[in-house]
């Protein structure tokens, strides 16, 4: 049967009536297609391709059945091209796509993640068909979306969801390379890579950013907007349970109370803006504020974007300008950022700080591990700048608004009485767990000497509890007590769900065969009362910044980011599964070198991340081929 023929058997009393009908028996056809034993034979095809173009020729009963037909139409040109190598075919299932997406883009009735999704879609065509202008328009808008599908009326859980399950994971990479090489300057770039990134821990770290000076200044705006942010960051598990209803009503009751909170903490922020000196409260950092960020070393942005096949981008951003270098292979990535930093590897410079910000599949790389690691070569990271990581410069200037002063606080002889009358100031509690339930998980044998030869190289006066075998509950109670915390354990990086992320603990429960776990999302979750002690967390365990999921990639959700978030500053963890014995030996080595005497040349902050930059460096030297055993370690934070 032709698809002419098809078409005279069926008859219709209306328009709206005749789509559905050919839609479905296009859908028959289809079937019938790709259920056959001779898929060369594409006379199923034809009449199933005749009669679904013919059915978006007529206005369909229920408007929202039109994009699964579109879908379907395309799919099948494009199995006809592959059959038939004809470019008609091709080029009128890109424009079927292209409308398809548009259409979801445009339309006020799609759910906003749908037409997120959609929209990315449209643009990626749009750039590959030469209209670079309507893709960057469209990118644009998209980013500056994302928000209302990572909104704070949800959950965390709920937000993770709503970002994974949509195609966005592209959507920042692909904005921040669309404006760069479309011509909208190296500032519009950076501000849609901020924005488009770590949407979760973005929101959260508006919420905790230090509003100390508001407080002081304008206390009844403060106490509204603390109140306000409270509530909102309140997981909303716990927020039903203020009501004494059950069922959907306390649901109903919470989510509406959640979004009226919202609008309201909307509200406040507008208020707060209008007043003198806080236009740019909570807002993305201008150039100048970009570059200031800068004054302690370098920032490199360097991204990975679906639009090009051989094509990546590399953003600098020093206390003095923004520079911008595109076109690198990837085999060397990095060698072109150093050199225009001019970082030889000399005596003078070998000491730069800089900080990765990798973007989409560079979100893994190890940036500070790339080179050639031969005796002597200076053409490698290690020899050349001591690496940090951050997600995004949101998160850097989260991670600084602390003041690194424990150290201070030791090195001062005459502090020491005050430094033992408020012993939770300076506190490293110590957590090890020599044994793991579960059949998974192997005896850590080392972790005691570990913990041993730490305690014998801590300064006189420092607090330094041991808490073996805890639970999870165990180490939340004690965790805002501390300054510094020191995890050796064993770490499990989650692919299917980041927030569940772990940091294996015993399970108090005799009866249970499974360890208790210290999860990112229990850490999330634990944050609304902040932790003002919080200074340093030291996760000598497996891929504690690691973070699998490809369509969460740029979200940077894993146990690091979670003690980030918390506010540690500085937290030191592993991109991968690492050694027992490595582990320790770098613990060890960078509690000497940050209490030691050599120490005291450096300042503030840079005081972590060099001593655990001397720590890796250290084992890199007398192993330097062992990438895999010294490359996990790396510093993320201020």
């Amino acid at each position: 049967m032709t698809g002419e023929l098809a078409l005279a058997g069926l008859s219709t009393d209306s328009e709206t009536d005749r789509a559905p009908v050919l839609a479905h028996w296009g859908n028959l056809w289809e079937l019938k297609y790709f259920t056959t034993d001779d898929p060369d034979n594409l006379d199923q095809l034809d009449v199933a391709i005749i009669l679904l173009q013919e059915s978006i020729l007529f206005p369909f009963r229920c408007p929202q059945d039109a994009p699964s037909i579109l879908s379907l139409l395309a799919h099948l040109l494009l199995t006809r091209f592959h059959r038939r190598g004809d470019l008609d075919d091709l080029n009128q299932a890109i424009n079927h796509s292209l409308q398809l997406f548009s259409d979801m883009w445009n339309s006020t009735n799609v759910p906003y993640d749908f037409r997120l999704g959609a929209g990315r879609s449209a643009a990626v065509i749009l750039w590959h068909i030469g209209e670079p202008e309507k893709a960057f328009e469209i990118h644009e808008e998209a980013i500056y979306g994302l928000p209302a599908i990572s909104q704070r009326s949800l959950g965390r859980a709920s937000q993770q969801s709503a970002l994974s399950r949509r195609n966005v994971n592209q959507l920042a990479a692909n904005g921040g390379a669309m404006a760069l090489h479309n011509g909208q300057g190296v500032y519009n770039a950076i501000e849609l890579l901020e924005i488009g990134r770590g949407s979760i821990l973005g929101l959260a770290m508006d919420c905790r950013s230090d509003i100390s000076d508001m407080k002081a200044r304008h206390p009844d705006q403060f106490n509204e907007f603390e109140r306000l942010r409270r509530e909102i960051d309140t997981p909303l598990v716990e927020a039903t349970a203020i009501y004494n209803t059950i069922g959907d009503q306390t649901r109903n009751l919470a989510l509406n109370r959640r979004m009226l909170a919202v609008s309201e903490y909307q509200s406040a922020l507008a208020a707060i803006r209008q007043l003198p000196g806080y236009e740019g409260f909570l807002l993305p950092p201008s150039p100048e504020d970009l570059m200031s960020m800068a004054i302690d070393g370098p920032i490199i942005i360097v991204n990975c974007p679906d639009i090009y096949v051989d094509c990546n981008d590399a953003i600098i951003i020093t206390c003095t300008e923004i520079k911008a270098l595109l076109a690198w292979l990837w085999a060397v990535a990095v060698e072109p950022i150093l050199d225009e930093l001019e970082l030889d590897g000399s005596d003078d410079t070998n000491q730069t700080h800089i900080w990765w910000i990798g973007v989409g599949a560079l979100s893994r790389a190890p940036f500070h591990a790339a080179g050639y690691h031969t005796p002597g070569s200076l053409q490698n990271t290690m020899s050349r700048a001591i690496s940090s990581y951050i997600p995004t410069i949101k998160a850097l200037s989260y991670a600084r608004q602390k003041e690194f002063t424990l150290l201070d606080r030791l090195a001062d002889d005459a502090n020491k009485a005050e430094m033992h009358a408020s012993a939770s100031d300076n506190q490293l509690l110590l957590i090890t767990m020599q044994s793991t339930q579960g059949s998974q998980s192997s005896a850590l044998p080392g972790v005691k000497q570990e913990a041993n030869r730490i305690l014998a190289v801590l300064p006189h006066g420092m607090s330094a509890p041991v808490l073996e075998q805890p639970s999870a509950r165990d180490v939340l109670q004690r965790l805002r007590f501390s300054s510094i915390i020191h995890f050796a354990c064993h770490g499990i990086s989650d692919e299917d769900d980041p927030s569940q992320s772990r940091l294996l603990l015993h399970n108090p429960d005799p009866t249970s065969s499974e360890p208790d776990s210290l999860t990112a999302r229990d850490i999330f979750d634990h944050t609304s009362v902040e932790w003002s002690g919080a200074q340093l967390a030291y996760l000598s365990a497996c891929s504690t910044a690691d973070n699998s999921n490809v369509e969460l990639a740029d979200e940077v959700i894993h146990i690091a980011s979670a003690f980030q978030l918390a506010g540690f500053s500085h937290v030191l963890a592993t991109m991968w599964k690492a050694r027992d014995d490595i582990c320790s030996e770098v613990a060890v080595e960078f509690y000497r070198v940050l209490f030691g005497e050599t120490s005291k040349g450096e300042l503030g902050h840079r005081k972590v991340s060099w001593a655990f930059h001397e720590a890796v460096k250290k084992v890199w030297s007398k192993r330097p081929d062992n990438a895999l055993g010294w490359a996990p370690f790396i510093h993320t934070g201020a």
